[in-house]
């Protein structure tokens, strides 16, 4: 039978059964009874017990002892002004992390250039300052002080020695370049606080000179610097000349001046212009041929290529280091005191000459380049090597009366009793000696152009022979019309390898461009023959 659903009846009800944890029953709310104070009735006072035991005070902090919780919570703060001197720990900011938000800072740095105390006058102030240039394991950055400080510093700090420097006061500002050669994006000026303490243990973890000493002198011969950089590097002193002593036009100051040649291991020399306290040291200090470290060498066009030092530069004589040895080593041992070198600059000293090694076809250029490319147009002069034919030299004033004194090249005065003057030396001389100073032109497929010789050049013109001597051959046959005009005729219609200067030059007014001969050498028709070949074979041409 089929199930039939349940009847049920509307009116009837089922109550569900009751909870097993019933909730507790509703607390009515009853509301506190303040009681108020009784102001009338007298104040009851706490009677002590002075028959408990008195309770045990800690002891008070030494005055002066920093509470640790609280210099736990300090140290932070202090480390992001970059204290990063630690109580025990030794641990100091980096100088190349040295910015103008820090300023307190601990620093262990060595002194690696202490320049002279300088004073200045305004119509607003006046006072005393000298730099310092300060060095880690990270890098170098320039510091000033002035008036006071630099008074109560300048006798204390040296050249070359480690301190820790603590400064609560200095300001970071950009760095200008004018004034030093250092990389370093800020300079500091510290302020009347600043301490430094000598370290006694000098590890050398420091060095002495920071810089970039990769560059040898023959990669200023393949890739020659702009005239006014700065480069750094490192030689032995070749030759020196004696010191001389230059004054100022503008200041009425006397400095002291020396001309060396410097030297390396890759077969190149340069010279090099030392001036104030470098410049005075003794001779025997320069014919010992150290070895020198230069950060901050100025470039100059004079003579081919040349170098001077600078007031803001750094410069080190055989330091204790791997490079150094190695050098000496190479002069002392291996023969570089004897070895051959092409020279940089056309009057190097000590032997170097003013010729040029083999040059590749691919580096060299045509005088048509001259024009076709705009060399020398620019601010700084243009440089370039060609293979011409010499078709003219000019035989009017190819030379002057030069000061007689070694090292002195200077043009003299002829006085009136046949002696002779130098305005450099500032010395009256019994005799002179000539000089070239040539204006020739050259040749090749492309075109010509006028090129002036100096005597080192023209050495090279006329195979050794000096312009005294054909100065006196004039004068022999000054009474033989053309007989000197052929002598010179007859060093001409041969081919030579040129490295010369383009600049344009401002003279009265005009301006014109000046081709000047840094280097020559004679063509080795050997080895040119085997360049040519080698070009060919290898589709160059």
């Amino acid at each position: 039978a089929a199930l039939a659903p349940p009847t049920t009846n509307p009116t009837t009800t089922t109550n569900p059964p009751p909870p097993t944890n019933p909730p507790p029953p509703r607390q009515q709310y009853q509301p506190q009874q303040q009681q108020h104070p009784n102001f009338a009735a007298p104040p009851q006072q706490q009677q002590p017990n002075f028959a408990a035991p008195r309770q045990q005070q800690p002891n008070p902090r030494p005055l002066g002892e920093l509470d640790p919780n609280k210099w736990q919570q300090q140290q932070p703060r202090r480390e992001a002004f970059g204290a990063k001197k630690a109580q025990g720990q030794g641990q100091f900011a980096k100088i190349a992390a040295l910015n103008p938000y820090m300023q307190r800072f601990t620093i262990k740095a060595r002194v690696t250039n202490k320049g002279a105390m300088k004073t200045w006058s305004k119509p607003t102030s006046e006072g005393k300052l000298f730099g310092l240039e300060l060095a880690d394991a990270s890098g170098e950055i320039r510091a000033v002080c002035f008036k006071e400080l630099a008074d109560r510093l300048y006798p204390l700090v040296h050249e070359g020695k480690t301190y820790v420097v603590t400064e609560t006061s200095g300001r970071l500002k950009p760095s200008n370049k004018q004034w030093t050669t250092i990389p370093h994006e800020y300079e500091v000026t510290f302020g009347n606080a600043v301490t430094f303490e000598e370290c006694a243990d000098d590890d050398g973890d420091i060095p002495q000179i920071v810089g970039d000493f990769s560059r040898t002198l023959a990669s200023l011969a393949s890739s020659p610097p702009n005239v006014g950089d700065n480069v750094d590097l490192r030689a032995v002193v070749k030759s020196a000349f004696p010191i001389s002593f230059v004054t100022s036009k503008k200041s009425g100051k006397e400095t002291a001046k020396r001309e060396v040649t410097l030297v390396d291991d890759s077969g190149y020399d340069v010279r090099m212009t030392f001036w104030g306290d470098h410049a005075q040291k003794e001779d025997d200090f320069w014919r010992s041929n150290p070895v020198v470290s230069a950060r901050g060498c100025r470039v100059s066009d004079f003579g081919g290529l040349s170098l001077s030092s600078s007031w803001s530069g750094s410069y080190k004589f055989d330091l204790n280091d791997e490079a150094t040895t190695r050098l000496r080593r190479w002069w002392d041992q291996e023969g570089g005191r004897d070895a051959p070198s092409q020279a940089l600059t056309g009057s190097s000293l000590g032997g170097g000459s003013s010729t040029l090694g083999p040059v590749p076809l691919a580096q060299r250029q045509c005088l048509e380049d001259i024009t076709t490319r705009n060399l020398g147009k620019g601010d700084k002069a243009d440089y370039l090597i060609f293979k011409a034919t010499l078709n003219y030299v000019k035989t009017d004033a190819m030379w002057y009366p030069a000061c007689s004194n070694e090292g002195c090249s200077k043009k003299v005065i002829h006085n009136s009793d046949d002696s002779w003057y130098c305005e450099k030396c500032q010395a009256t001389l019994e005799d002179c000696k000539y000089r070239f100073m040539l204006t020739t032109t050259f040749v090749d497929d492309s075109g010509q152009q006028y090129v002036s010789a100096f005597n080192d050049q023209a050495m090279t013109i006329f195979t050794n022979i000096d312009a005294n001597r054909i100065a006196n051959y004039k004068e022999e046959v000054d009474n033989h019309d053309g007989v000197f005009e052929d002598y010179i005729k007859s060093f001409t219609h041969r081919q030579f390898l040129v490295k010369a200067r383009v600049k344009n030059e401002t003279w009265q007014d005009q301006t014109r461009l000046k081709v000047s001969m840094v280097a020559i050498s004679d063509i080795d028709f050997v080895q040119e023959s085997a360049n040519l070949i080698a070009a060919i074979e290898s589709g160059a041409f």
